[in-house]
């Protein structure tokens, strides 16, 4: 999980923000997921993309508790989107 996100992932993040991925950045930290820090070119303008390995349930778990968490005013992040089952590019993500 060390590598960027593919072509497809960032595809996703446009149409779900609405505006072009203006910058990937690689966030340090977590073994279990590559995690970037995206620039989008709308609303909102940074995103973040958690990619998790095939098949693993984790994306479904962070997706469910973040919906659990919503409202709670930026105490936690927002779930913007989630593919638990990696149908988008083959990977299970989550969007925050």
């Amino acid at each position: 999980m060390d590598s960027s996100p593919p072509p497809a992932a960032l595809d996703w993040i446009a149409e779900t923000t609405g505006g072009p991925v203006t910058c990937v950045r690689r966030l340090a930290g977590g073994t279990h997921a590559a995690t970037h820090l995206i620039g989008a070119g709308g609303d909102p303008a940074e995103v973040v993309l958690r990619r998790f390995p095939s098949g693993d349930p984790a994306a479904a778990h962070e997706a469910r508790v973040l919906t659990m968490v919503d409202g709670l005013g930026g105490l936690a992040p927002r779930l913007l989107a989630a593919d638990p089952s990696g149908v988008r590019f083959g990977e299970p993500t989550v969007l925050t």
